[in-house]
């Protein structure tokens, strides 16, 4: 056989043996390194949608500010007892009621963290309508109010007022 021959077999050879040994693994890395590429490009495409979904969600949300400022008034986050008492303090007289005494205290409900149940007593005093009209307002309060009961006493004197204990129910986050 001619020597030139074993040069071309060599040559191929050593070809074949540098591509797989050098070249290949080279490919290889290249392969996954674009994998890994795509696979970062496709989880930003999703965090950019999410964003974008968010703040369109954000958009929508500020034509119900007013609403939301309602429903953080009828479920607040925190209960101020100086607050709720100076709100029936200005509210009762406004129906021609005396307010004798103000007791609330905060419950955790059961299975749920986050919302607490306030039962609130008030004593009141004042005529008949007076209390009707009271607990119509507070029913129709922006301030979420569950009447619990009521026990209303009076006398047989026209001119003495009624009295009235009334148990609510008010909730905060």
């Amino acid at each position: 056989m001619k020597p030139y021959f074993y040069f071309i077999i060599i040559f191929f050879s050593l070809t074949g043996l540098i591509v797989y040994f050098l070249l290949w693994p080279a490919y290889q890395q290249l392969v996954f390194i674009q994998s890994e590429i795509n696979s970062a490009q496709e989880s930003i495409k999703v965090a950019d949608d999410y964003f974008a979904e968010m703040r369109k969600t954000s958009e929508r949300l500020k034509n119900y500010e007013n609403q939301l400022k309602i429903l953080d008034y009828a479920l607040p986050t925190k209960f101020y007892l100086p607050l709720m008492h100076n709100f029936f303090e200005e509210t009762s007289p406004k129906y021609g009621l005396t307010l004798n005494s103000v007791a609330a205290s905060v419950n955790p409900l059961a299975g749920t963290s986050k919302i607490k149940e306030i039962p609130i007593s008030l004593n009141l005093s004042g005529s008949y309508s007076s209390l009707k009209d009271f607990i119509t307002y507070l029913e129709n309060s922006v301030r979420f109010f569950a009447l619990g009961n009521m026990t209303i006493s009076g006398s047989d004197s026209p001119d003495k007022p009624f009295n009235l204990i009334l148990n609510l129910k008010t909730f905060t986050r």
